[in-house]
């Protein structure tokens, strides 16, 4: 695998960080503020929903990265390649940076090559 597949799967681990934590900031407001909700808990089940996907998707990526930069394997970094540019449609509420970060990753880990 050479430097560019490597630096795209690098920089969707960071962005994988950054989506974690707002994920489990999502989670928390949606949980506080399930007791307060005036619409039944319709707002509060969508933040929690949005904290989920903002937690699973980048735990993915973690795994299928950390499988193609340990074994090299083709097929694993063409899922992370893919996986980082599926989580740009829920990264969007984690605002900019990771949303920035999965693009270039998941653009540079599907243009790199394997050796």
């Amino acid at each position: 695998m050479n430097g560019l597949a490597k630096g795209g799967i690098i920089t969707s681990f960071i962005g994988a960080g950054f989506s974690c934590i707002f994920g489990l900031l999502f989670i928390l407001a949606g949980t506080i503020s399930f007791g307060f909700s005036s619409i039944g808990g319709l707002s509060s089940g969508i933040f929690i929903i949005i904290g989920v996907l903002s937690l699973i998707l980048p735990i993915v990526i973690i795994v299928t990265g950390a499988m193609a930069l340990s074994k090299g394997s083709n097929q694993a970094r063409i899922a992370c390649g893919i996986i980082a540019l599926v989580s740009i449609l829920f990264s969007w509420a984690a605002y900019f940076i990771p949303f920035l970060l999965f693009l270039i990753g998941g653009i540079l880990t599907l243009c790199g090559k394997k050796n």
